[in-house]
């Protein structure tokens, strides 16, 4: 049996030699899948041996899990039939990744554009410091942060409806006249709602007015102990620091998939997860290449009945014709890169970034100085150069397509990364020039980093 050794700092001589840094592994959701699912793990003893192993080099630190946002919503339930299956799935991502996630793509694409304009490096440069790598909320798009401040919102204006409600009730109850009780609620509830003295008197019964919200929603241990809600109406914590709060308890793996995903305005998440915002770019590729490919095809079928055409000729033109309709990532590039300024100008130039600055680091940048962005380009036209061929059988779009390529946008980040055949296709170029190592399937992952962790004496 291989003894592991934790990672851990090294005297030697008079110097301590840095700790090594761990194996970085991107998962690929089926993995989760497959290690958790019952049937599958009857089936196949070797899945339950491949969870534990992955449990215990995460344990060790030989190993370090990650997980995104991507991955969560695509774990997540369609409908309370499945939640236990999805539940069940998160306990094995706590397991292995604990607190550590992926910072949201949207906020990533931000810090590499600011890394290359504050500190002349891609994040990319910064190592286990760069910025991808977080242990708070901030693997949660802001589409869903708005969610969690419209819940804030909708907390305080229901919480101020029911002091002021039950204050009313009390003071009919204590049966004063009409001018006290005038002046009371005046002192009590303010112009606003409630005053601030009115929301710590409410604080001294807590439960009366948060009780049943503690049950349906269960954020953070803090957030309902310390009464935030109660704590913001007597001006002693800030909005800010209430939405935070609230943020922090979306973030929880079990809430997320517990309760948050069955709100309203979250519930169609993990049915649209492929059509997100930072597929836009990919969509209007797809757009570009098909009308090309209708072109190509019309004059395709204008040239080939002329006798006169040599097949060989044709065959090239052909070919000619089907690079056509690939999109150059390089030439779509700056488009992309126009419109991340363009909807968050008000953010760079808070962090002071000019005009200027975004010209000459970010536009002026080579193809791979932003890692996510760029990631996500060079896969989408890897896939659209398989998609381009004119040829009636050749493989269409499949919309867990554009999921695998929101996932790719990691890959720099990481050491091994989990990915099915045809996604291996579209991305081996790119994942060699990252030294990135792709992992086929999820039998295959112990052995691979047992490989790595040999390769950097981490066993």
């Amino acid at each position: 049996m291989i003894r592991y050794s934790t990672p851990r700092a090294k005297i030697m001589g008079n110097q301590l030699t840095p700790r090594p840094e761990p194996i970085r592994v991107y998962l690929d959701s089926s993995d989760i899948d497959n290690l958790t699912d019952a049937r599958k793990l009857a089936k196949d003893a070797r899945l339950g041996e491949t969870a534990e192993v992955l449990k215990e080099f995460a344990a060790k630190g030989i190993t370090e899990f990650r997980f995104s946002f991507f991955h969560v919503i695509e774990l997540a339930h369609a409908d309370d039939v499945s939640k236990p299956f999805a539940l069940k799935r998160v306990e094995l991502v706590k397991a292995l990744c604990g607190p550590k996630a992926f910072l949201n793509a949207d906020e990533l694409w931000r810090l590499e554009a600011l890394s290359l304009c504050q500190d002349n490096e891609p994040e990319l440069a910064k190592g286990a410091r760069a910025r991808v790598f977080v242990e708070d909320a901030s693997w949660l798009p802001r589409r869903v942060v708005d969610v969690a401040y419209q819940l804030v919102d909708s907390l305080i204006r229901r919480l101020k409806k029911r002091i002021a409600d039950r204050t009313a009730k009390a003071l009919e109850e204590i049966g004063t006249n009409r001018k006290s009780r005038r002046g009371m609620k005046k002192r009590l509830l303010g112009r606003r709602g409630v005053s601030a003295h009115g929301a710590e008197i409410a604080a001294t019964t807590p439960d009366l007015f948060l009780a049943d919200w503690k049950q349906a929603l269960p954020l953070t241990k803090r957030f309902w102990e310390e009464n935030f809600p109660l704590q913001y109406l007597s001006k002693q914590i800030s909005l800010d620091a209430l939405r935070a709060e609230c943020v922090a308890g979306f973030g929880d793996l079990d809430n997320f998939i517990g309760w948050c995903i069955e709100l309203p305005t979250l519930s169609e998440l993990p049915k649209t997860i492929r059509r997100m915002d930072q597929a836009q770019n990919f969509d209007e590729l797809r757009a570009d290449a098909r009308e090309r490919e209708r072109l190509a095809k019309s004059l395709l079928e204008l040239l080939e009945p002329e006798a006169y055409v040599h097949n060989d000729i044709l065959r090239e033109l052909h070919k000619r014709l089907q690079k056509a309709t690939s999109p150059d990532p390089a030439k779509s590039r700056p488009k992309d890169l126009e419109r991340l300024y363009a909807s968050n100008r008000e953010w760079f130039t808070r962090r002071g970034v000019s005009n200027q600055d975004w010209e000459s680091h970010v536009l002026a940048s080579p193809l791979g100085a932003l890692p996510s962005m760029d990631m996500m380009l060079l896969s989408a036209g890897a896939q659209f150069e398989k998609l381009a061929s004119l040829s009636k059988d050749a493989r269409k779009l499949r919309r867990s397509d554009v999921s695998d390529l929101l996932h790719s946008q990691y890959l720099p980040y990481v050491d091994l990364f989990r990915a099915d055949n045809y996604t291996r296709s579209l991305i081996a170029n790119v994942a060699m020039a990252k030294r990135t190592k792709l992992v086929p399937s999820t039998l295959a992952l112990p052995d691979m980093l047992r490989e790595e962790a040999r390769s950097r004496h981490l066993i």
